[in-house]
């Protein structure tokens, strides 16, 4: 009876860490995910071979909001989430990483480069596009940053320098 109780215990402890760590609009993971996953890539870098860090920030997101409400807003969040979802293998990480920001986090191998993950996310958004039902164009900026394991930065100054090319982006595309 205790074996069968501790086992109950044990599973529900992890579906309330499963709860914790996970978006409950997207179903990817959240921050507090986000943060546990960079303690432990920060205090056990040689376990970590190159990295892919890429944010993903949908293009003028307040304006969605504010023409069509926060409801369609939502759809848009979660159609840009199970974009990504398509580009993921096991060992790929997807965080909602702010209100209408997300983080993809790849290891790069011989076939899939950080350019690849890139345009295979904008592929994705252009195909939703093509068959979406929401009367809306969606964009996102990207921008990403290659972690090497003899670079020594660690993955909160990693995260900085692919968001500060992901405003670049964004900024290029408001000056056409």
């Amino acid at each position: 009876k205790l074996q069968y109780m501790l086992k109950q215990r044990d599973a529900f402890e992890f579906e309330l860490k499963s709860i914790a760590n996970t978006d409950n609009l997207t179903g990817v993971l959240n921050r507090l995910a986000l943060d546990d996953y960079l303690k432990i890539a920060d205090q056990q870098p040689q376990h970590y071979q190159q990295l892919c860090l890429i944010i993903v920030d949908i293009d003028n997101f307040k304006q969605v909001n504010d023409r069509y409400g926060h409801i369609f807003g939502d759809q848009v969040i979660v159609s840009v989430a199970q974009c990504l979802k398509n580009n993921v293998r096991g060992s790929d990480l997807i965080v909602r990483f702010g209100g209408d920001e997300f983080l993809f986090m790849a290891p790069l191998s011989q076939e899939r480069s950080a350019a690849s993950y890139v345009e295979e996310i904008k592929r994705e958004i252009r195909e939703f596009n093509c068959h979406s039902d929401l009367n809306y164009e969606l964009d996102a900026s990207i921008g990403y940053h290659i972690i090497k394991p003899e670079d020594k930065i660690d993955m909160e100054a990693a995260i900085k320098i692919a968001d500060s090319k992901m405003y670049e982006e964004k900024k290029k595309k408001k000056c056409r």
